[in-house]
């Protein structure tokens, strides 16, 4: 096969993916559950490997995606059978005697959304929104200045609206899609030979603004996709990946990355000022106490029970949602948490009967995985969203059309070829990559973003 011009070797490509899972296998030869799970968890890796080798060959926007998207799925639901503790919750109740389907599945899964995927990029054809074209510096300076200016003002008129009471919400977009998106811009800027000083000042402030709301937080995530929308325009507009950069950028966030759970309790829901207080407070406790003997302690403290409810885990997740089907006889949902996806191209505003985008945390309730007391949100990951709606053929089934969807998406940006095509992607990556939250919060951002797209080209372009 070929992608972006170089001819990709799928079948070596595969038997070497094969042997590096030998490999991780060979390193985890001991761990609570047998060899079964652990072998399940390394065949699961495969796909994981095969796009990451693809990725390194070509330096394509499209296989970072899917990497991201398939590690992520792999790690929360394949990676934890090779604990050496056994994954256990305080508050979810699943059956051990469940696990070897899971894992089984949860393999079939990650196969089915890579195949889905690799044999849709030569196969789906969809018009892109814009046509390949590139800006000078000057005209992605106006660009990065709308797009600052008018977060702010739509962060406005939100205000605006929830005092009136509207049901107009957008901020959720503006807090974790726009600033990651506003750095990619100006790094694309600065590529291309802009060097504004004033503009250089507002962006780092701008920047700077948002790396401390995150860290305030304790949003590590998306702390992260700060850095990671600008390394994807520099890979895409130099054609190489910039491992020094990224490597040293790594050991900067070190001490934020870990001590964010220490201040968990006290940052995940504060807000405005309160939350920019925080985040100046852990950034000047940490990287003015900076120790190793210290993060040490912290590691091995979280290691004594990082099988207990462990956030980055979906096993136990599955596990009760399983259970609650198979032995207290909840029926399959037929479609019903992904029913409201076709109307997310219209705001709450026009639709105010559409459930809000917290049905997360009503599915979680209703599976007794969240008490109804607890202030909390809770994700609904979307392959446990697959099984609650068509039981484990559903979890296959789906994710292969996930993989052809995800290309899908990509091509209406033209994959990123082209100036608008690439920002835009960027943008709304930051909605595939979460495969820890349920269809119509991700993909429904996704599809608002692909209807302002449309309304532009048949209304603003179309008079011009």
């Amino acid at each position: 096969m070929q992608i972006s011009g170089k001819n990709i070797n799928l079948g070596l490509n595969i038997v070497l993916s094969i042997l590096l899972s030998a490999v991780y296998l060979s390193l985890h030869t001991v761990g609570y559950y047998d060899i079964t799970l652990r072998s399940l968890a390394a065949i699961g890796l495969i796909p994981v490997i095969s796009s990451a080798l693809i990725l390194f060959s070509t330096k394509e926007i499209r296989m970072a995606v899917m990497t991201l998207v398939l590690y992520q799925t792999w790690n929360m639901f394949l990676e934890p059978y090779t604990w050496k503790l056994p994954v256990e919750s305080i508050y979810r109740v699943f059956n051990n005697a469940d696990f070897f389907e899971m894992a089984l599945v949860s393999d079939l899964s990650l196969f089915a959304l890579y195949i889905g995927f690799i044999r849709s990029f030569d196969k789906i054809n969809a018009k892109p929104f814009f046509k390949e074209s590139y800006m000078s510096a000057v005209k992605l300076k106006k660009i990065v200045l709308w797009m600052i200016f008018g977060g702010y003002l739509l962060g406005g008129l939100q205000i605006i609206f929830n005092l009136i009471g509207l049901p107009f919400g957008f901020i959720g977009l503006i807090d974790t899609m726009l600033p990651a998106t506003v750095g990619a811009v100006f790094l694309l800027y600065y590529l291309r030979g802009g060097r504004n000083v004033l503009l250089t000042i507002l962006v780092v402030c701008y920047m700077a603004y948002y790396f401390v709301y995150y860290v305030g937080g304790t949003l590590f995530v998306y702390s992260i996709f700060l850095v990671l929308a600008p390394t994807v325009v520099y890979i895409v507009e130099r054609r190489k990946i910039p491992y020094v950069v990224l490597g040293i950028t790594i050991i900067l966030l070190l001490p934020i990355y870990m001590t964010r759970h220490n201040y968990r309790n006290e940052g995940l829901h504060s807000t405005g000022a309160v939350r920019m207080a925080i985040g100046a407070e852990i950034l000047i406790n940490e990287y003015s106490n900076i120790s190793i003997d210290r993060w040490k302690q912290d590691y091995d403290k979280k290691q004594g029970d990082y099988n207990v409810d462990n956030r980055t885990e979906g096993v136990s997740y599955l596990g009760q949602v399983v259970n609650c089907h198979k032995r207290n006889n909840y029926p399959y949902l037929w479609g019903q948490t992904m029913a409201w996806l076709p109307t997310m191209i219209l705001p709450h505003f026009f639709i105010p009967f559409r459930p809000s985008q917290n049905m997360g945390d009503a599915w979680a309730i209703y599976y007794k995985l969240k008490d109804p007391s607890w202030n909390a949100s809770i994700n609904f990951p979307m392959l446990v969203e697959f099984y609650a709606n068509f039981g484990y053929l559903g979890m296959i089934i789906l994710q292969f059309l996930n993989g052809m969807l995800i290309v899908w998406f990509m091509r209406k940006f033209n994959d990123g070829l082209g100036d608008a095509n690439l920002l835009l992607l960027i943008f709304i990556i930051t909605r595939i990559v979460v495969v820890e939250a349920n269809v119509t919060l991700s993909y429904g951002a996704v599809l608002q973003v692909m209807t302002i797209c449309w309304l532009f080209k048949k209304i603003v372009q179309k008079r011009a």
